[in-house]
């Protein structure tokens, strides 16, 4: 987790997406991320 590239190119859980999509229909949802704690996640976190 704390080398550069880690964070760049993880795979989408199977049916993350359609699950978010249903929970925001709800929900107001935020994503937390611990960014500061992993430095080198920042850069592949915010290009997504």
């Amino acid at each position: 987790m704390r080398s550069e590239d880690f964070f760049e190119d993880l795979p989408v859980m199977e049916d993350s997406q359609r699950v978010l999509r249903l929970l925001v229909r709800q929900y107001e949802i935020f994503i937390a991320t611990s960014a500061m704690e992993f430095p080198n996640s920042f850069g592949p976190k915010y290009r997504c």
